[in-house]
């Protein structure tokens, strides 16, 4: 098994055992097993596994997705953008007819 995937499966099981709020805390554990990465690589790591960001009674909390909607909402908006615009203090984003709201929910 490559140490990529090893160090993936360390993560995924370190975030359905404990309420990690913050990156550093699961570079620590990790530290802990052996694993000692930067946080820029567990960064595409998370990246990998679809790990997101909640906000839940007890602050952030970093979770496993659950489905991966977000990669296929993102190329369904992707679709939907016909332009971008920019200048110093602004970006403005052309859309489909009718797509400029599901596309702003999106970014927000």
């Amino acid at each position: 098994m490559s140490s990529k995937l090893v160090r993936q499966n360390k993560i995924k099981r370190i975030l359905s055992d404990r309420i990690i709020s913050n990156q550093e805390q699961i570079l620590k554990l990790l530290g802990n097993e052996g694993v000692t990465i930067t946080q820029a690589t567990l960064s595409r790591d998370f990246a990998d596994l679809g790990v997101i960001r909640t906000f839940t009674n007890l602050g952030v909390q970093y979770t496993l997705s659950s489905t991966d909607y977000g990669k296929e909402i993102a190329k369904l908006v992707g679709l939907e953008i016909l332009n971008i615009a920019q200048n110093e203090s602004m970006i403005v984003l052309r859309t489909l007819a009718g797509r400029a709201q599901g596309v702003a929910h999106y970014i927000d």
